[in-house]
Parts: C-alpha cells; structure tokens; sequence
C-alpha cells in the first residue's frame, strides 16, 4: 500500500504540472492572428549558477560519483550544495555550523562540534563509506579545515549503486579548491569570543599557459568559550593544475591539517533510566578539564587526470592517500542519578590510519534509434590499515561532582603509546555501470548498478589474525523523470544498497560469525523547480536498513528493521528584490520495528528529531551599496534518549544575527564581517550517540551546543 501511495503521489504531481502549463499552450493555439515585429536576437545562455552570493547561493550542479558533473535539477536523487560564499559569510569553522544549514543532515558529535559522523535522514553514517574528497574515500572521524574546501554536496539516501555498499545516510563529498584563472590573492584576518584569532590566505593563478596552482594557509590560536580552554588549528594545502596536453588536465593536492582542542565540554555518558539534564552551561568550567582534548593529525595527498577524447567521451582516474593520527585524551562525564551527580573518568589512547583510494570512471553520450543515453562505466573502492597501539592506559577515576558545581581537577599522570600495530585491513571493491536514457523532451530514466567485494581481516598486537569476513552483492537504482517545463522535473525512484554485515557477539551460539551484508532499501519522489532567480525542491521518502540482534534460542541473526518516513523542503535563491533566502524543512518518523522487545519495537531513533528546520535571510541594503545584514533560525524538534523513548530531549531554537560590508580601502576589495551566533544563549544538547542502533539498549553520549558566540572578521583582495 505504501508503494501505490508513492506512485499515486508521483502521477498527481505530475498531473498538476501538466495543468499548470497547460493555460499558455491554449493560449497559443487561440490566436488567430499574427503579429510579425522586429527582433532582437541575444546569446540566451545563462550563466551556470555555481553558488555565488550574488547567485543567491544556487547551484546548478554537483558530483554524481561515476556519472560526473550533473544538473541537480535533471537528477532522480535529493542533492542540496552548501557553497564557498555561504560558508565564508557565515564564518563557519567546523561542519557542525555547516550542516545545520540542511535540515536533512545531521552531524552526529565524537569528541565535540569538530569531529563526528554526518548523516541524512535519521540513519547513522560510518567512518569510511558514506565520505569522500573530490569522490574518494577518506575516514571521517577526525577534524576537516572548512577552509580548505570550495563547496560540500550532500546527496541524500541510498547510493551503493554508484559508490558501493555503505550505510543508508547519503554521501558526503567535500570539493576542493582549485587553481583560479586570474590571480587571487585574498587574506582573512577573524576573531571568535572569548580570544580566538586565525588567520587565513587563499592563493590562487595561473603559471604561465599550462599550470595553475591554489594555496591554503591557516593558522589558529586562542582560548575558547570557556576559561582556559584552547582551540589550535594549523593547515597548509596545495592544490596544482596541469594542462598536459590541449586535451588532458592533471590535479594534484595536498593537505597536512593539525587540529588541538583542549578543555572544552567533555561528553556525557547515561544509561538508559537517566534523564539528561536540561539548561546545562556548556561555559561552566568543570563540565571539561583544561589538560584533555584531542590531537589530530591528518595528511592527504591525491592525484586526478581527467581526460576529454570528444566532446561526449570523458575519461576521469583519480587517487587519494590519507594518513590520520588521534591522540584522544579526553573526558567522560558519567551521569549517575536523575539529580545530576556525575563520575569523571579519563582514558587516553591513539590510533589512526592508512588508507588508499582510487575510481576510474568512463562517461559518453550515444543515440540508439531515438533514444538518447549517458554511459557510465567505471570503478572504485579503498584498502585501509587500522592502527593502535600495543599498550594502552586503564580508565582513571578522576572525581565525582554535580551538574550545578563542576569541579576543575589536577592533571593525572598519563602517557600515550604511539608504538602501534597494524589492527585491522578493510577493503572494498566495486564496478559500476549507469545509463540514463531520454525518451523525449518530457520523459527520461536513470539506471544504475555496483557489484562490490569486501574484505576484513583484524589483528591482534602479535600480528595473529583474530577474525576475518569476505562477502559480494549487487546494488541497484532505477529512477524515472517527467519534465512538463524545462524548469521543472518530477521524478520516483527506487534502490537498494548493501552494508556490512555485523559480528556476532561473543556470548551467542553463533559467537564470531559475521552476517552477510545487509540490503536497505528506498522509495522516494520529488519535484524540483528552477525558477528565473530561486530554486525549490521537495521529496517524500521511505527508507528502510535491517538490524540484527540476539533472539530467544541465542542466535545473532537480522530480525528487525529501522524504517524512515520523511518530507524535505528546500529553496534557495532570491525571493524578493534584494532578499535571498537559503532555507529547508525536514518532517521525519524515525522507528526501530521488530527489535525483540515490547518496550523498544516502534519507537523512535535515539537522538533523531522528527522535525527540524532553517531559515536564513539576508537583505542587501539600498541605501547603502555593499551592507547586507542577515537572520538566521534553526529549529531542531525533541529528540528520544533511550530506545524506550521514556527520556526526552527538549527542542531548541536558535539565533543567529550578523551583516558583512564589502567595500573598496585605497583600492582593495575589502569586507567586513560581524556575527552573533546563539543570540539568546539556548542551553541545548547538539548531538546525542545511541548506546545501539537496534534497540537493545546501552549507555549513550550526548555533547552539549555551543553557547552565544561573537564573531568577527575580515577580509582583504589584493
């Protein structure tokens, strides 16, 4: 019943399209007379809209993995693009300010705003297969520069038919910045309360005829929101642009990032029978101590050759290597009662790893008969190297306090083995072909499909394999697109994408066994319109990912399934004269069925909203050339804190107010940047990690939001 729901959604949409158009073409056939006048014949092209404040922050296209660059107006999946200038303009510095620009994607917090896994509609990411560089795997828990990066494209749901098998929270892709065809030389000077300072160049030019290059600098340094606290960032990337011959363009890109954090809000742990507290003070110093933090290391290097043997014929090959080190010496606030007494506990450790990936992509245009398509062949995948260390330290007792009086304490003694062993190898493979076929001007489809091998193998500090898992599948997508304007395009799709499968705990019968992957599975239609200077987009969803858990006869086995309901808004653009909006709306019923106990069978995700909401609004001043004020409202709606949704989160709602002026100082571009973010200081907490994500309940962690934040800065084109 819920399929011929979608269909009929997707067949009154498009009856309602076609009404509307329908006037004008009676119009015109109703005219009997001609009229012949003079005309003036103009280049129409217009001009591809990359995301531009003066674009009203509308992007045309994104990175479809082997599909390559794509309309997001004429793709059968829910795309939204975050631009350069939008970040830039809001001052975001970590992904947790970015994301919350998109209502459908959630950052779900490690160790604070700056490391996490991100997810879409409700379900949780994984470290490795749901994050990419320029479409290349990379590891996602530990620290990015925001700064480093030219936009980040989202695309949500399932797509295991294009990358491989991944977990069902959509794609992350962060595009790197590139050589700029004339010179850039641009500089960033800003300021955050209570006195943290970074500074930043962007680079840019062509090298004579054939290469161009793009450098990014950062340094930051200073105490954070709380006293004593200390946030340090470090970053150098490079990025060059061959043109080896008249056809042939090499990228090559590196980064090296040094992320510290010190004395900032720990993470509170709580078991289920305990209510996270409301109105805690994420200022209050004690809630983290100023000697634990986090060290992260993070280097990339990548190569991409992209090569045009006609205009329809493309080929692009690309590799990345990424090295990542964690030092995690931090804090964990244990709750012990519902009157907010807390045990704090501190267990350093480091690990990281090695990881190499790669895609070959093959894309052209053909005709069979009167049908038209777009070929993609290719493939990708990665082989990654788990480290950690040989010894590690025991958990320290550190104290006990309350909420209402935290307690700073001494520096324990404490050391980090950096002696570390290979601890696992993970590889994965795919192969995928795509084809998207165009009937006619109103009628197209999209077709594609992965077969994948994955491969894991753990180790023990003596080198001894403890467990291995070796397993193939299929992944597929088929999607069909109605268009009855060239501005608009209607759109059902369904597809299915595989996942590793979990390992038996050691206490079932079948201990040790790994399960053969999981299949989740999508239904979504969608409407998108490109309107003259604003662009919406809407989509209806069901999703659903299998969970497995131990049953009465004590067998590890998949029985339950986590469905996903859900309707997202988005629109971007300039709504009125001078007013741009970048703005979405996301309705979700997030629930766990079948998970072997009354008490967790439908009930909602741990520490999923079932609405959440923003609207950002800026006005270009008219008396005032160069001003541009701006409003921001986030809304994020309760949230469970167990799986028997007997503890809540309480809602919350935040401000965030600000303008930037750009003008001209003895001929340099230069603007101007002030920002209030929380501007009435809502205590909330941003992420909350469930103890499972089957239902069987657990310990989970929850971080607190950040608090009111001033911000400064500015900006200088040379």
């Amino acid at each position: 019943m819920k399929k011929i729901g979608f269909l009929c959604l997707f067949v009154m949409v498009i009856a309602i399209c076609s009404v509307a158009s329908a006037p004008a073409d009676e119009a015109n056939s109703a005219k009997n007379e001609v009229k012949i006048e003079e005309i003036t014949v103009k280049d129409t092209k217009e001009k591809v809209k990359k995301g531009s404040a003066e674009d009203g922050y509308r992007v045309d296209s994104a990175a479809v993995g082997p599909l390559g660059e794509r309309e997001i107006l004429n793709t059968p999946y829910s795309i939204q693009v975050v631009p350069n200038d939008l970040i830039k303009n809001q001052q975001a510095t970590n992904f947790t300010e970015v994301f919350k620009y998109l209502p459908s994607a959630k950052f779900e917090q490690r160790f604070g705003p700056n490391v996490g896994r991100p997810q879409t509609r409700g379900f949780q990411g994984s470290v490795f297969d749901n994050n990419r560089i320029d479409g290349l795997s990379i590891g996602q828990t530990t620290s990015y520069p925001i700064e480093m990066f030219d936009r980040i494209e989202v695309l949500y749901g399932l797509a295991g038919s294009l990358y491989g098998p991944a977990n069902p929270s959509g794609v992350f892709n962060y595009v790197l910045k590139r050589p700029t065809d004339q010179p850039l030389y641009q500089v960033n000077v800003n300021y955050a309360s209570q006195n943290q300072v970074y500074y930043h160049a962007d680079l840019g030019g062509p090298i004579g005829n054939k290469l161009g290059y793009r450098v990014n600098l950062l340094y930051g340094d200073g105490e954070g929101y709380v006293d004593s606290s200390n946030l340090r960032r470090k970053l150098a990337s490079v990025a060059f642009d061959w043109r080896v011959f008249s056809h042939t363009v090499a990228e090559f890109n590196y980064s090296y990032y040094i992320f510290e954090s010190e004395g900032y809000p720990g993470s509170f742990s709580y078991a289920s029978n305990i209510k996270l507290p409301d109105d805690l003070d994420p200022t209050r110093v004690g809630y983290g101590q100023s000697w634990a933090g986090t060290h992260l290391t993070t280097r990339n290097a990548g190569m991409r050759i992209k090569h045009d043997f006609s205009q329809d014929w493309h080929l692009t090959a690309g590799f990345l290597n990424q090295d990542v080190t964690r030092d995690l010496y931090v804090v964990t606030n244990t709750l012990n009662n519902n009157k907010g007494k807390y045990t704090t506990t501190f267990s350093p450790s480091t690990m990281g790893w090695d990881m190499d990936s790669g895609s070959l992509y093959l894309n052209g245009r053909l005709k069979t008969g009167p049908l038209a398509h777009e070929l993609s062949l290719g493939t990708n995948g990665y082989y990654r190297k788990g480290r950690s260390p040989k010894e590690s330290m025991s958990k320290i007792t550190i104290g006990t306090a309350s909420t209402d009086d935290p307690i700073s304490y001494d520096e324990p003694d404490w050391w980090l083995d950096r002696n570390t062993y290979k601890s696992s190898i993970n590889k994965q493979g795919n192969v995928i072909l795509g084809d998207t076929i165009t009937f006619n001007k109103n009628w197209s489809t999209m077709l594609s499909g992965s077969y994948s091998w994955l491969r894991v193998r753990n180790y023990n500090s003596s080198g001894d394999e403890t467990s291995s898992y070796n397993d193939d599948g299929f992944s597929s997508m088929a999607g069909l697109m109605y268009k009855p304007r060239e501005n608009v395009t209607t759109y059902i799709m369904y597809a299915d994408s595989l996942q590793q499968g979990d390992t038996a705990p050691s206490t079932a019968d079948n201990a040790n066994e790994t399960l053969a992957p999981y299949r989740s599975k999508q239904w979504e239609t969608g409407l998108k319109i490109a309107f003259d200077k604003v662009n919406f987009s809407g989509a209806y969803f069901r999703m659903e990912r299998p969970f497995a858990y131990t049953d009465t006869n004590n067998v590890f086995k998949v029985q339950g399934n986590q469905v996903n309901y859900g309707l997202e808004l988005a629109a971007s653009g300039e709504i009125f004269d001078r007013v741009t909006i970048y703005a979405g709306f996301t309705f979700l019923d997030p629930q766990l069925e079948d998970t072997g106990k009354a008490t967790t069978s439908n009930k909602q995700v741990v520490g999923v909203p079932k609405q959440q909401a923003n609207l950002l609004v800026e006005y270009r001043m008219p008396f005032l050339t160069g001003l541009t004020p701006y409003l921001n409202l986030h809304y994020t709606g309760k949230q469970a804190a167990n799986d028997t949704n007997t503890t809540w989160v309480s809602s919350s709602r935040t401000i965030d107010i600000g303008a930037r002026y750009t003008t001209k100082i003895m001929g340099v571009g230069t603007t101007w940047r002030l920002a209030v973010n929380n501007l009435t200081d809502e205590k909330y907490w941003a992420s909350i990690m469930p103890g499972s994500i089957n239902g069987t309940g657990g310990s989970s962690t929850a971080w607190l939001g950040s608090p009111r934040e001033v911000r400064a800065g500015m900006e200088i084109n040379f």
